[in-house]
């Protein structure tokens, strides 16, 4: 259970503040909401542009 909140916390990045300098130490090692979302909005255009047929 500790486990499963540990990682929402540092996915979602909603822990509380009193815990945020223990997330932000471990959070680099795991992937994020932004990082994910960013990294998908990258992957369709890249698919988008090299899909078309010129």
């Amino acid at each position: 259970m500790a486990s499963t909140l540990g990682f929402s916390w540092i996915y979602e990045r909603n822990e509380p503040k009193f815990l945020t300098p223990l997330v932000d130490l471990v959070a680099p090692f795991f992937p994020t909401k932004s990082s994910y979302q960013k990294n998908s909005k990258l992957r369709r255009n890249f698919d988008f542009r090299f899909s078309r047929s010129t």
